[in-house]
């Protein structure tokens, strides 16, 4: 995400129309408030599509750019908020996921539309998306682990804290926090989202990555 401010030019040429034309985006948020989380935070997803959804009623919106190379949320006080968004866009975020060391961490159209949702309510509620990128991804992790998706574990150079982690894999969902998490050694059925303290070796974010 790339919140900009009202001076900065528009970055997107995108097919906007009111939220309740757009099937495409209906159908994410309609994902996003039934997704189950193996860890107990399914009320804070739907939750925020309700908050978005009053947003928009006040003048948030959303455009399509099959051309954007990034998910990008615009906003600032002489601008409508505005999210641009890809639904194509499944690029690398990051280069290891912790269930499959050998596959990068990449976009996923309603994780990424997710992911700006949050900054769109933040504006609304006067906060600066950019001060907040940190509770984007951690909401997005909502989404990503309830869905079987690789977890995110930074935005660009900036790593998520330790509490704001949750140890999740497939099958294998022990939600514990609060502890530096890192990537099992292993690999398939035997690489997870570990303690750190509990001799694990491979730093999962061991090199910084695009910001998204």
């Amino acid at each position: 995400m790339l919140a900009l401010t009202a001076s900065a030019p528009a970055a997107w040429a995108g097919h906007c129309e009111r939220l309740e034309s757009m099937p495409s985006v209906q159908a994410a948020l309609s994902r996003i408030e039934r997704t189950i989380d193996p860890c107990g935070e399914s009320a804070e997803l739907a939750g925020l599509v309700r908050r978005f959804r009053h947003c928009a009623a006040t003048g948030v919106r959303v455009c399509l750019d099959h051309e954007a190379e990034r998910n990008v949320t615009e906003y600032g006080a002489a601008r409508a908020t505005t999210i641009t968004w890809n639904p194509a866009l499944r690029s690398p975020l990051e280069q290891r996921c912790a269930d499959d060391p050998a596959r990068p961490v990449v976009r996923e159209p309603t994780a990424s539309l997710l992911h700006e949702l949050v900054h769109a309510v933040q504006a609304c509620d006067g906060l600066d998306p950019a001060a907040h990128e940190l509770e984007a991804v951690r909401l997005e992790n909502v989404y990503r682990r309830a869905g079987g998706l690789c977890q995110r574990t930074r935005y660009g150079d900036m790593e998520l804290p330790p509490d704001m982690l949750r140890a999740c894999a497939p099958g294998r969902c022990s939600c514990q926090r609060g502890v530096d998490l890192v990537l099992h050694a292993g690999t398939g059925p035997h690489a997870s989202l570990v303690p750190r303290h509990a001799g694990a070796a491979g730093d999962l974010n061991a090199r910084p990555n695009a910001r998204r």
